[in-house]
């Protein structure tokens, strides 16, 4: 098994751990063994569970008007892959060449033709640098080669970068 198939398996099994003391000793150890990328950032501190990847990817994740439809529904997936499927089916959201990409733009994950995943490009020099949520402890940075798409998710057999639109103020 390669070393980037053995990584995604223990990211997936790490994306179960509840204990935030526990993902971050296991992202270590991991780190130690496969010179990952992937951390966890501070500025979603104490929303974790408020939000999906999409909506982190989406950037909607931290605006009053979503935070105040999650309190209205009790619903943290308000933005989930029906919301996004729908909009990539109208031509609402716009698929670019993985050469075009820029910061704020969105990757979205497939397995098949199952939308699994979405994050968020935050660099694109050299390679594109993706910023996701995993779980609902957790939010990830991690770099890859612009030919090279991944995911911690497993099953996931495709990446389409797509130019992030204005969807809520």
């Amino acid at each position: 098994m390669s070393g980037n198939e053995s990584l995604r398996r223990e990211l997936d099994a790490a994306s179960t751990i509840i204990f935030p003391s526990a993902y971050l000793a296991k992202l270590d150890e991991l780190k130690k063994r496969f010179q990952h990328s992937i951390r966890v950032l501070p500025e979603a501190a104490g929303k974790i569970a408020r939000f999906n990847c999409f909506a982190y990817a989406f950037g909607v994740w931290d605006k009053p008007r979503y935070e105040r439809l999650v309190d209205q529904t009790n619903n943290s997936a308000l933005m989930n892959s029906g919301f996004i499927m729908e909009r990539l089916d109208r031509g609402e959201l716009i698929e670019i060449d993985a050469a075009e990409a820029q910061p704020n733009d969105v990757v979205v994950y497939f397995a098949g033709d199952r939308l699994r995943h979405a994050g968020r490009i935050i660099a694109v020099s050299g390679k594109l640098t993706i910023r996701s949520k995993w779980g609902a402890t957790k939010s990830t940075s991690t770099s890859f080669g612009r030919c090279h798409w991944s995911t911690g998710i497993r099953y996931v057999s495709s990446a389409r970068p797509i130019r992030k639109p204005c969807l809520i103020a």
